[in-house]
């Protein structure tokens, strides 16, 4: 389904039947930005949380 046409990253809790996915995992959910766009802000956004 269609969430959105932004980018969206969200840290997921422990939901009940996904225990084994590893703690800190990241969920990324591209939307309609430019690619070049796309990756420029995730390497800012990695630089920034170092």
């Amino acid at each position: 389904s269609l969430g959105g046409v932004e980018s969206t990253m969200e840290r997921r809790q422990i939901i009940p039947g996904q225990e084994h996915l590893p703690p800190g995992l990241l969920r990324l959910s591209v939307g309609c930005e430019h690619v070049e766009d796309l990756w420029a802000d995730l390497d800012r956004a990695l630089r920034e949380t170092g």
